[in-house]
This record gives structure tokens, sequence and C-alpha cells, in this order.
């Protein structure tokens, strides 16, 4: 809404939209594939195709890890909690894990 030519929010609305587009600006000028962008996208919006999400939208398979199975597979799992995944971040030279997850 402007007001004398100063914009202003609707009232109750925050600031987080702005915060959200600055880090979608900030994703999609990275310096990386557009394949790992786009990943990287799909899962800050929780839209990979995890087993649990293929159920919830009707698909009749099992949930469990095809890695590990020893869990459902979900978002968190396949990229933290699962073994597989947590070998995997360790070797990275960033070692995103600490010694607790692991």
């Amino acid at each position: 809404m402007k007001n004398g030519g100063i914009r202003s929010k609707p009232v109750g609305e925050s600031s987080t939209r702005d915060s959200e587009g600055e880090l979608w600006s900030k994703l999609w000028s990275l310096w990386i594939l557009p394949l790992v962008r786009n990943f990287i996208w799909r899962g800050l919006h929780n839209s990979l195709p995890t087993e649990d999400k293929l159920v919830w939208k009707g698909m009749l398979i099992d949930r469990v890890c095809v890695l590990c199975s020893n869990s459902n597979e979900d978002l968190v799992h396949v990229l933290v909690t699962c073994p597989f995944s947590s070998r995997f971040w360790l070797t990275t030279p960033w070692n995103l894990l600490t010694t607790g997850q692991q």
C-alpha cells in the first residue's frame, strides 16, 4: 500500500517475505551447477521425491529407506540420519555433521 509515496506493509505482515526473497536471490545467484541449485531449492521446499512423499501422493510403495532399511525414508532421513548420507557428509571438506550425529 502506498501512502504519500512511502510504501508500507499491511498490518501484521512481517519481514519474512523480504528475508525469504533475499535467500532465494542468493541461491539463484550462486555459481553452482543448475542441477545442484535445483536440488537445494527442492530440498528447502520439501519437494524431493522421497518414499514418504510418494506414498502421500498415493503410490503403493514401501516407505522404508532402500539404502539402510532402518527407517522410513523422509527428507531428513535421506539427507542427514541415514548411515549412508552420514558417511557422505563426513567425507566432505566441510564436515557438516557434528560428532553427536555420527
